[in-house]
């Protein structure tokens, strides 16, 4: 699956905004993200949280797979604000013309060099 990195921006914002919530469990199948299918949200969240961006659990049955989200981590919090910074838009650009795989430092690197914040 190709990845996508506006979905990742886009999932961890949901994060953000309703995480964690006492009311409601979440789960990726349940996520309604434009231009994104369910198969597609559940890969990239289980990505985010393989890498530890975000909490959860990944929930497989024998006919379904999905994620359950928790809340965003402080590496989470993190990788968002830097997306959500002007060097977020050279790293995504870099990623297409690159065709970079999802490795916990690849996104970063290519922030790093383009944003003065520094991550842990």
């Amino acid at each position: 699956m190709k990845l996508e990195p506006d979905l990742i921006k886009e999932i961890l914002q949901f994060c953000e905004d309703k995480l964690p919530d006492d009311d409601q469990m979440w789960s990726a199948s349940n996520l309604e993200i434009k231009g994104f299918d369910s198969k597609q949200i559940i890969f990239h969240a289980k990505l985010l949280h393989e890498n530890g961006y975000i909490k959860g659990e990944i929930a497989d049955t024998l006919s379904e797979r999905d994620f359950d989200f928790d809340s965003l981590t402080m590496n989470g919090y993190q990788y968002l604000a830097l997306l959500k910074g002007k060097a977020w838009n050279t790293a995504k650009g870099m990623i297409h013309e690159f065709g970079v795989i999802f490795a916990e430092g690849a996104i970063r690197a290519i922030i790093d060099k383009y944003s003065p914040i520094i991550l842990p």
